[in-house]
């Protein structure tokens, strides 16, 4: 889904904010957790009612950063983790089916495993 959207938007498409970045290089992925908590700023508490509908897409992390800085190959020291395009609605995350040690992360990977994918019906249980 993540490079649909990927292709669609097109290479000129730049987040208006760049989500959290972690000081990791391309060969650590898979991320094997989460980046620590102290590099992710929180929302300001007149940030956290409903924002309203809005698409949430998941990607590996290399498509997230590939798709967070527009494909950029400019030599940097981390990985964009998540952007948020607000003009479309859209905030774009890493697969949270890799940081299942935290609830959230848990149960979004478990819903999004209620979806069908090409050749396989959404999971039952």
């Amino acid at each position: 889904m993540l490079k649909q959207i990927a292709v669609a938007a097109a290479a000129m498409l730049t987040p208006v904010m760049s989500g959290p970045s972690a000081s990791m290089q391309a060969p650590d992925f898979p991320l094997p957790s989460a980046p620590p908590a102290s590099i992710v700023q929180a929302a300001p508490p007149q940030y956290w009612g409903d924002p309203g509908a809005f698409l949430i897409a998941f990607g590996s992390p290399a498509e997230v950063d590939a798709y967070c800085t527009g494909g950029s190959r400019a030599p940097r020291n981390y990985v964009v983790l998540a952007c948020t395009r607000d003009d479309r609605r859209q905030v774009v995350m890493p697969n949270p089916c890799l940081y299942q040690h935290e609830y959230f992360a848990k149960l979004m990977c478990h819903e999004q495993g209620h979806l069908s994918r090409p050749g396989l019906p959404g999971w039952r249980h």
